[in-house]
């Protein structure tokens, strides 16, 4: 029941909300949809292996001289047909399942959001991406980028990219660390997230 009034009131009326706000119900329609395709792929697979076994038929007309006639041929789906539309259904499941979980995460806080076309799982938060050489090195800014010019800045890009192509590269490795917002800017659970939390990847 639960299940029918989801697919049935709270989706549609979910919808018309995202026409309305499509910026800030984007995510929530992420989350739902991938709800609304778990459901109907676990209602597909259990109706084409339990419920719809009626026969399929196959027709085509003949004529011979002044008699026509239209044949047909009925049988079910065979065994290989039904167990390759199962792993259909499950793959669709699994595939709905994982971006579920991806926009739950941004749900619960938005600063640990991740992409939902890009699979690596480095919050969004993290960027732009800015370190220096090493002090012992003389700091500075790395190869390939000047003074006061991000590392990464595009979200969608490598947040490790020329970490390889530095001369300490054989030494370095590379560390996340968070750093916590000041006081006046934290928010509670469920209010809009209107600051930036610092992060840095740095050596």
């Amino acid at each position: 029941l639960q299940a029918v009034a989801f697919m049935a009131v709270l989706y549609p009326f979910s919808l018309l909300v995202c026409i309305y706000a499509p910026v800030k119900m984007s995510r929530i329609m992420v989350f739902l949809s991938s709800i609304l395709c778990i459901l109907w792929s676990v209602v597909f697979m259990v109706t084409t292996a339990l419920v719809d076994t009626q026969p399929y038929a196959v027709l085509w007309g003949l004529s011979e001289s002044s008699v026509s006639c239209l044949c047909l041929c009925q049988f079910p789906l065979s065994r290989p047909v039904v167990l390759r539309v199962l792993v259909l259904g499950t793959g669709v499941c699994w595939h709905s399942i994982n971006l579920t979980l991806r926009a739950l995460k941004g749900l619960r806080r938005a600063q640990w959001a991740n992409m939902f076309s890009v699979l690596y799982a480095v919050p969004v938060e993290a960027f732009p991406v800015v370190w220096e050489r090493p002090e012992e090195a003389g700091g500075g800014p790395i190869r390939w980028r000047k003074d006061g010019e991000a590392v990464q800045s595009e979200p969608a890009f490598d947040p490790f990219c020329l970490m390889d192509e530095q001369p300490e590269s054989a030494w370095t490795r590379a560390i996340i660390a968070p750093v916590p917002v000041k006081d006046d800017s934290r928010l509670t659970v469920w209010e809009p997230y209107l600051g930036t939390l610092d992060m840095e990847i740095g050596w």
